[in-house]
């Protein structure tokens, strides 16, 4: 039992002294592989958007300056040429993508250019695109996602981002005199991965410098439609109830009181603004992966759905619906407020 324990430890010690003497035979240790490009790519088509843009820049890598230095040279991130389209898979239809150079805010990268490709042709719903990138040395990269066809808004009723019914949105009981809770209630498509919805309460300021524009902002609820079974039809219908107080309380935070206030008229009809924003489940899945790290474990899967590249290339949907607040809605805002923020309806 000795001798088999000796002979043991032996072994442990000649891996080791071995192992050392490999690694004392050369202490320079080079951190950067051998340069291979790589393009990156980011584009998100919306087919309620007048233009589409998509993003694409390359890779960069050099011995002899640091990361920051080499961000700001522009001709490092850029092709010099391109040629860039996507096709409608179902119609097989070519839509090219044109080069445009757009401001871009200060930061660590170069501002003296910012390019990017962009079409102005009107893209259909639930439609398959194949983006395709064709470089100067003939080599393509690649990109395919199906546009979100709708979001629909059941309650309020919204049609084509208009209110075909009157005075949906009420916060109030119908003799308003007491807060109460409604309902918002929203389909989305099936390619939905996430959405979220946001609330604007308008009026005018009435001063003695003119009429000005005022606006009361609000969170409505965010939505993950992935979670539920997308087989079923019927569990497609999101509703989140959305509390009076928070409400008036946006209100309160938002509009300043004061002991004279000026008069705020209140329009009768489109009054609220109900924004839908949607996201494809590549784009959900994306954005999950590559958030802030906010547990132990340090690393994460990488997730790109770009052929020869990296990136991301999905579809997203924004939708501005009308509405109004209702009648008694109204009256209560006006009662509750008359004097530190003086509401009143349009004559």
């Amino acid at each position: 039992m000795v001798n088999f324990a000796i002979m043991k430890f032996l072994k442990a010690l000649f891996f080791l002294t071995t192992t050392l003497c490999i690694i004392s035979c050369d202490n320079d240790v080079d951190i950067n592989s051998d340069f291979e490009e790589v393009t990156l790519v980011y584009g998100l088509l919306d087919v309620n958007s007048d233009t589409q843009f998509v993003k694409i820049n390359r890779t960069f890598l050099d011995d002899q300056l640091s990361a920051i230095d080499l961000a700001k040279q522009v001709e490092r991130t850029y092709y010099d040429s391109l040629t860039v389209s996507l096709t409608n898979e179902v119609t097989n239809a070519v839509i090219p993508l044109l080069e445009i150079t757009k401001p871009k805010n200060p930061g660590i990268f170069s501002t003296e250019e910012n390019v990017m490709y962009y079409t102005v042709e009107k893209l259909s719903p639930k439609t398959a695109y194949r983006l395709k990138i064709v470089k100067a040395d003939g080599s393509e990269t690649y990109g395919s996602t199906t546009t979100i066809e709708r979001v629909d808004v059941l309650n309020p009723k919204v049609v084509n981002g208009t209110n075909i019914s009157r005075n949906n949105v009420s916060f109030t009981n119908r003799t308003s005199t007491a807060v109460t809770d409604y309902v918002f209630k929203f389909r989305p498509d099936r390619n939905v991965g996430e959405f979220e919805v946001k609330m604007t309460f308008f009026y005018t300021e009435e001063t003695p410098n003119g009429n000005i524009p005022g606006k009361v902002e609000m969170n409505i609820s965010r939505f993950f439609p992935e979670l539920r079974d997308p087989t079923d039809f019927l569990l497609r219908e999101f509703t989140t109830p959305f509390k009076g107080e928070l409400f008036f309380r946006a209100i309160e935070e938002q509009v300043p009181s004061d002991d004279f206030p000026t008069k705020k008229v209140i329009k009768s009809t489109d009054n609220i603004e109900i924004e839908v924003y949607a996201a494809d489940r590549d784009y959900t899945f994306y954005r999950e992966l590559n958030g802030p790290i906010d547990g132990l474990a340090q690393t994460r899967p990488e997730f790109t759905n770009v052929e020869n590249g990296i990136g991301l290339f999905a579809s997203r949907y924004s939708l501005i619906a009308k509405s109004q607040i209702s009648e008694s809605t109204t009256n209560y805002l006006i009662q509750r407020y008359r004097s530190s923020r003086n509401f009143s309806t349009e004559q």
